[in-house]
This record gives structure tokens, C-alpha cells and sequence, in this order.
């Protein structure tokens, strides 16, 4: 829109193709002295970067507090981004370009203080209430009260996204489609002083305050900004009150850099809400918007796209079936009232056509068709983050190469080099960025670790959220595991962070680590979940000093928990059924292998004194007993004969046999050492086994099978040999029970232990 014969206001929607290749046009026939676009002051000083040959988009430029550097905005580019076309425009024909949105210096300081929170690109990019979703996804009414879209719905349009679209992204315009989209916003802000937000009311005074300081120097300018701020620019706002609103506000240093982006990240599925949904769509549209191609070749090259697509997952697509569903596309188009297909009529006419109606293959897809999986690149010589900065001078300090070929680097902790690899893998990994995976946890007790290397692109992007919590990896990774510390609500969760605080090498955490560790367990009343926590704490403490960090600080939660354990193990031992006895068993062992990895004398008598009130208890479950008696018997707290009384009362009782079984599988304990070498264990339950009816057999095989299943191979080849054994020695006695039981009994333990005993056999 001409304002007067020295202004043109140009207004926009960020990340429109259509509104990019309208600006081409209008630029070339206004050939202007100055171009004033929308966007934080402090980019005038980078953005002629995006003239090298080695900057393709997507790419963004972020400015950023280097004291504070969450405190950011990202601006994200793509070739179909308005702004990105202005200034390749003004780097091409050497005209002056300024930005004259809110320096982020400023912005940042009204951040600290409060005041709407932070504002970044993409929050601008909602705040402007031309910005439209893509076709594809769902209508997501932007948040100004008066918006555009409020004013479309009062006019009677359904779907302002749809409508705009068409009329706007579609549509092949030049200077005519911003005087229409002028008057369009005009009448949706008939009052563009009056705004509700104060942060914009200072956004849009500034932008007048540096237009009419172009106009001081320029006779032709053109200003381009999101269109919902053309009236306000063109309001005949007073100088004194602009400046009484602009009085006072402070700055702050902020640094920049460039960073490679993907259109993942630029769509709305990455968290980075740029206003798209399907860059991949709107990369398409612009390219033939740009070379003014006719709605069929549009089509048509879309469709050939959708097709290679589908041949690629494996659905067979033949040109027959692209030159129908480019004619289904055109009729639709025809139907609704529409000058040319839009996505939504070209995906319609794609299912119908050539997947017959099916929606998966369309699903399927979408990502690489509809999204896409470009990655921007930027010159070597570009400025870049502090944090990537870091972790280059980290690689070359450790002789690592940041390759794309598949690296094997095998680890000895104990070698200060392997060391320091390892802390630089474990904190990539905290801070989300995969290049190392693999690895041994610290629980392993081990020095050695294998680590596989694969640098990907897309990793670059993860520099980039990593970088919001530091400027350096290990001060990123102090910053994201105290965020971790700060939201753990249990002691699983804060036990993880003490082991991830281990494995980084971050001794300044430990302290608080610890403390919150420490009211976590105060406060749980999950007694298995206390155990579980009991033998990591073991393992941290037993292997800490691998990692050349100690954790002795840890010790005195162990004494905590042993007692609370200890207290309340007779308890939570009665009165459940057989899954909550299992879970529970777990647990019970968990403790058992911290306290003798701990080999505190103090802490092994509390235990096992504890299992002695257990084994006494004939109210626990009796899976649990059996489990204590074996750990009895394994520490010399029990005599075998004790053991072997306590099996043949469990075992004489013909009508439980299921808990007979659960007292078996408890007292075999993953070993078959209670089996092999106490013969009289095995004499018992061989004979048991003998006795059993039928019914009564199939029964308990489940349990018994599930007890030789944790049996190591030397171990079940020992007790097939005790098997053979028996049934030789009971070969030469006479015969005192059923012998198809017997022979039943035989094959079925036979098969328990994989034997493969031959069924023809008689005992």
C-alpha cells in the first residue's frame, strides 16, 4: 500500500510463499532506496551473511544474552520466508536494508522484569494475527482479541486459514494483492493505537520512531512487517507520545550467530511454532508461485512428488493414476469455488485415487512429503554459539573428529584421556544430542566402556536447544540436570540424576543432589521402591571412584533406609497375592545385594536380623520365605538341616501344593547351587514331585518352570545329572509309587531343565 509518494508499506505473513513471491514483484517494480523490514534492530549487524554461497535455508539467526543464554530469539529463514526474499533482494541490487522491530536487548530487559514474558520470533509470529496455519492441519485461532481471523468469522468466512490461503498464498499477485491486504487489515483495526498489549504498543511506536527517521534520509522506502501492524504505522500517531512510551527502557549486551535449521524444526510439529504446518507443501507452492506456472503444472509436479513418495514405502503408483487424481484436484478445486488446488484438494484427490481411498499410506508419508527433511547449512566462517564453540576446541583438546562415517572408540576409565571422552559422551547424551551411543552405566562396575560414534546434521540443531542452558557443556550440563533435580518428585528419578551427575563429572550438583535425595526418601512410603533405591546408592558408592569422583556422601542414606527397611519388611510380606509377592521379590533381593556389596558390619547384622524375624513368620508369603531361607542358608545364618526341615513341612501338605511350589521357586533363588549340593533338598523334592497328582502337576509347572528358567547352562547340566542319577539309583529299589506319575513327573522336570529325557523310558 502507498502510504504517500515516499512510503510503501508492504504487509505480510511471516513464512508465506505466496506473500514471498508477491514481494519479488513489487520490490522489482518499486526499486526502492531503502527496504525497513520487521525484525530485532541488532540482526542489521548479520544479516548480509545470508549472501554467502555456503548459507542455504533453512537457516535462523539467534540473539542471546551471553550471561543468561536461555534468554533468546531465534528468527527462522526459509526460501519461502517473505523477509529472507527482502534481503537477498537488497544484498543483490546493494540497498540499504534496516531492521526496525525492538532491539532484543530491550525486549530481554522487559523480560526480566516481567512483563509479558518471553518474546521471541515465533511469539511475534502468533501475536500477528495474519499468520495463518497450512491447509493440512487444524484452524488454530490466533490469540489477539480483534485478530484478522475475528474479523473474517464477523464477515461470514468459516475458515479464515482456508480463505486466506487462497486469496493471499495462492493467489499471483504484486503491488495490488498489499494494497488489498491494506485495506483488508484496515478494517479489522479501524482504532491501531488502541492495542491491549503492552508489548506491542511499544513494538509498533518504535517501529514508526525509526520509519520516520528513514524518511529523514530516504525518498523511497518500503516497509515490510507482518500485516496485522500496517495500520498502526500508518496511524497519525503523535512524536511525543511515541517518545514518553519508548522513555526509559534499558539495554543489555546480546551476541548472535547463525545456526543451520530443518524444516522439521520449522514446522509446527517441532515445538518451534513458525506458523506452518507443511514447509514442505509451502517450499512447492512458492517455487511455482515464483515462476508463475499455470494450478495443472502445479498439480501435476505435486502429484508426480506424492507418487515417488508412495513407490518409495513400497505402494504401487502408475502415471495413470497421477494423470487422474491432477484431474480429480482441478474439479474439486472447481466445486469449492477456487481458482487452483490447494494442498487439502491435492492430498483428497491422492487418496482417492491412488492409495482407493486408504488414509494409512497417505500417513505415512506425510513427514518426508508434507514436512519434508531439508537441513540448512551456513559458511564455516559464519559466527556460531559459544556452546559450539566449546565442544569443537573439546574435540580437538580429546583428538575426536565430528565425521559422518561410523566411529567404534573403546574407553579405559582409568586413562585420564578416556576418562575425559567419556564425561564429554555422558553429558552430550544429558543435553540430548546422540552422536555417542553406548556406553556402560556406572552400576557395572567396570573401567571399560564402548562407545559408537555417528555425527548426523540434524545434531547441529540440537547444539542449538543445548546452548539454552549454557555457554559451555559442562556449565549446559550443570544447568539441564539441576532443571532434572528441581522437577524429580521420587527417588528412582533422583537416583538417576545422582548416577548422570556421576557419569558428567559435575561434583558442584552433588551437594543439592543429595539433600533432595534425602526428603525424597524422608517422605516415600514405597518400601520396594526404597530397596530398588538401596542398591543403586550401593553401586554408586562401590563405583564411583572409577569416574574419579567420590561418593561417600551418599553413606549416611544408607543407614536411613536400611532401618526403614528393616522396620518394615514383616509388614508388607503378608497378606498379598502371588504378583505383588514377585514384584516384591525383587526388591527383597535388591536390598539383600546392597547391603553385602556395602559390607558394613553395622548394616549386615540389621539385615540379617530382619530375615531371621522373616523366616520365622509362617504369615509371609511363602515365595518370600523360601527366598529368605536361601539367603540364610548362603550366609551361614541357617543350618542346611533347618532349611531341609522347613521344605518337607511346606512340601507335606498334599492340599496347597501351590504354595509348596512358591516356597521352592523362592528357596532356588536364580541358582541351582540349594539343589545340586544339598542332596537332601533334592531328595525331597524329588519325592514330592513323585507324589503329586496329575492335576496337581500341571498345576505347579508353571511356577517350577519358571524357577529353572533363570538356571544358568552349567547349572541345569548339573541337575540333569543328579536327575540321571535318581532315576538309576531308584531303578534298583522297589517301586512305591504310581509309575506313570513317576515317569510323568521325570519327563516333565526333564523338560524344565531341557533334558530332552526319552519318553519310551521306564523308571
Amino acid at each position: 500500500m502507498k502510504l504517500d509518494d515516499q512510503v510503501h508499506l508492504l504487509g505480510i505473513r511471516h513464512h508465506g510463499p505466496g506473500c514471498a513471491a508477491a514481494l519479488q514483484r513489487a520490490l522489482e517494480a518499486l526499486q526502492p532506496d531503502v527496504i525497513l523490514l520487521e525484525g530485532a534492530k541488532e540482526l542489521e549487524d548479520s544479516w548480509q551473511d545470508m549472501l554467502k554461497p555456503d548459507m542455504q535455508p533453512p537457516v535462523a539467526q539467534l540473539l542471546y544474552d551471553p550471561a543468561q543464554p536461555r534468554c533468546s530469539m531465534i528468527y527462522p529463514w526459509a526460501e519461502f520466508t517473505p523477509e529472507w526474499q527482502a534481503m537477498h533482494f537488497a544484498g543483490q541490487a546493494s540497498i540499504p536494508l534496516q531492521m526496525i522491530d525492538l532491539p532484543a536487548s530491550i525486549t530481554f530487559s522487559l523480560d526480566e522484569q516481567g512483563d509479558n514474558g518471553n518474546l521471541s520470533a515465533e511469539a511475534d509470529i502468533e501475536a500477528d494475527s495474519t499468520e495463518p496455519e497450512a491447509e493440512s492441519g487444524t484452524s488454530h485461532p490466533l490469540p489477539e482479541p480483534d485478530s484478522l481471523h475475528t474479523f473474517l468469522h464477523r464477515c461470514g468466512i468459516v475458515d479464515a486459514e482456508v480463505w486466506w490461503d487462497q486469496y493471499v498464498e495462492h493467489h499471483r499477485g504484486g503491488l495490488d494483492s498489499f494494497a488489498a491486504i491494506f485495506e483488508l487489515v484496515s478494517s479489522a483495526r479501524p482504532d491501531p493505537l488502541l492495542t491491549g498489549d503492552p508489548r506491542e504498543a511499544l513494538r509498533e511506536a518504535w517501529m514508526r520512531r525509526e520509519l520516520r527517521a528513514a524518511r529523514k534520509q530516504y525518498h523511497n522506502i518500503v516497509v515490510i512487517c507482518g500485516a496485522w501492524h500496517l495500520p498502526a504505522l500508518a496511524a497519525k500517531a503523535k512524536v511525543k507520545d511515541d517518545n514518553a512510551l519508548l522513555k526509559g527502557l534499558r539495554k543489555r549486551k546480546i551476541d548472535q550467530a547463525w545456526i543451520p535449521y530443518t524444516y522439521q524444526r520449522l514446522s509446527t510439529h517441532s515445538g518451534y511454532n513458525a506458523g506452518i504446518a507443511a514447509p514442505g507443501w509451502y517450499e512447492h507452492l512458492y517455487r511455482y508461485q515464483h515462476q508463475d506456472a499455470s494450478p495443472e503444472q502445479l498439480a501435476i509436479a505435486w502429484m508426480v512428488r506424492v507418487a515417488a513418495n508412495l513407490r518409495s514405502q513400497g505402494f504401487a503408483t502408475s502415471s495413470a493414476q497421477v494423470i487422474d487424481a491432477v484431474r480429480l484436484a482441478l474439479s474439486l478445486a472447481r466445486l469449492r469455488d477456487q481458482h487452483m488446488p490447494g494442498l487439502a484438494e491435492l492430498m483428497e484427490a491422492a487418496q482417492s485415487v491412488m492409495t482407493e481411498g486408504r488414509q494409512a499410506p497417505i500417513e505415512r508419508i506425510g513427514p518426508s512429503l508434507l514436512v519434508g527433511e531439508r537441513i540448512g547449512s551456513i559458511p564455516a566462517d559464519s559466527p556460531i554459539l559459544p556452546l559450539e564453540q566449546d565442544f569443537n576446541a573439546t574435540l580437538k583438546r580429546l583428538r575426536l573428529k565430528r565425521t559422518q562415517e561410523p566411529q567404534q572408540v573403546q574407553l579405559d576409565l582409568r586413562q585420564p584421556n578416556a576418562l575425559l571422552k567419556s564425561q564429554l559422551f555422558n553429558r552430550l547424551d544429558l543435553l540430548s544430542i546422540p552422536w555417542a551411543a553406548g556406553g556402560e552405566s556406572i552400576g557395572t562396575g567396570t573401567s571399560r566402556e564402548t562407545w559408537d560414534l555417528n555425527w548426523q546434521p540434524e545434531f547441529a540443531i540440537a547444539l542449538l536447544d543445548a546452548s539454552l542452558y549454557g555457554n559451555t557443556l559442562e556449565s549446559a550440563a550443570t544447568a539441564r540436570l539441576k532443571e532434572r533435580l528441581d522437577t524429580a518428585d521420587s527417588a528412582p528419578v533422583l537416583l538417576d540424576a545422582v548416577d548422570a551427575l556421576l557419569r558428567c563429572h559435575l561434583p558442584g550438583l552433588m551437594a543439592p543432589a543429595i539433600q533432595r535425595l534425602g526428603d525424597a526418601i524422608a517422605v516415600s512410603a514405597d518400601l520396594g521402591e526404597l530397596m530398588q533405591a538401596l542398591l543403586k546408592i550401593a553401586q554408586i558408592i562401590r563405583y564411583g571412584s572409577v569416574r574419579a569422583l567420590r561418593a561417600d556422601e551418599l553413606m549416611p542414606l544408607t543407614d536411613v533406609i536400611s532401618i526403614r527397611v528393616c522396620n518394615g519388611l514383616p509388614q508388607v510380606c503378608t497378606g498379598i497375592d502371588d504378583d505383588a509377592a514377585r514384584a516384591l521379590l525383587q526388591s527383597v533381593d535388591a536390598a539383600h545385594s546392597a547391603i553385602g556389596m556395602l559390607s558394613r558390619d553395622d548394616l549386615l547384622e540389621r539385615w540379617h536380623a530382619s530375615l531371621q524375624a522373616l523366616w520365622a513368620n509362617r504369615c509371609i508369603h511363602p515365595l518370600i520365605q523360601g527366598r529368605v531361607g536361601r539367603m540364610l542358608l548362603d550366609t551361614d545364618r541357617v543350618e542346611p538341616e533347618a532349611l531341609e526341615h522347613e521344605l518337607s513341612l511346606r512340601l507335606s501338605d498334599p492340599e496347597d501344593p501351590m504354595a509348596a511350589a512358591y516356597w521352592v521357586e523362592g528357596m532356588l533363588a536364580g541358582s541351582a547351587a540349594g539343589l545340586i549340593y544339598g542332596t537332601a533338598v533334592f531328595q525331597l523334592l524329588d519325592h514330592w514331585l513323585c507324589r503329586l497328582s496329575e492335576d496337581h502337576l500341571l498345576q505347579v509347572l508353571p511356577v517350577l518352570r519358571r524357577a529353572f528358567s533363570s538356571f544358568s547352562a552349567q547349572d541345569l547340566q548339573l541337575t540333569g545329572r543328579h536327575v540321571r542319577h535318581g532315576h538309576n539309583r531308584r531303578a534298583d529299589t522297589p517301586h512305591t509309587h504310581d509309575a506313570r506319575l513317576v515317569q510323568q513327573a521325570r519327563q516333565q522336570l526333564g523338560r524344565l531343565l531341557g533334558l530332552g529325557l526319552p519318553a519310551t523310558e521306564t523308571p
